[in-house]
């Protein structure tokens, strides 16, 4: 059931405005919540990389195959800057 609608720069640079709604993915045996998309009929149906990213899972650009990382990344928040001594 669509929750609301949202605008997508497609590859060729066409914008499309689509339904969307949150969800429970499943993949590779993990769950994470997602962001899906209801696309016009015809349209190829893609599992996106914050998904993929969210159950620890990274697009290998040399082999093009789909690869499981040691740990899912997160990133820390850098300390505060120390202020120079006068």
């Amino acid at each position: 059931m669509p929750r609301g609608t949202r605008t997508y720069e497609l590859a060729d640079g066409r914008e499309e405005t689509v339904d969307i709604a949150p969800a429970e993915v499943e993949f590779m045996g993990e769950i994470v919540g997602a962001t899906i998309c209801f696309g016009n009929p015809g349209v190829e149906r893609i599992l996106g990389m914050t998904a993929l990213e969210s159950v620890g899972i990274e697009v290998d650009p040399v082999s093009q195959r789909l690869k499981r990382l040691p740990a899912v990344r997160m990133k820390r928040k850098q300390p505060a800057a120390v202020p120079a001594a006068l």
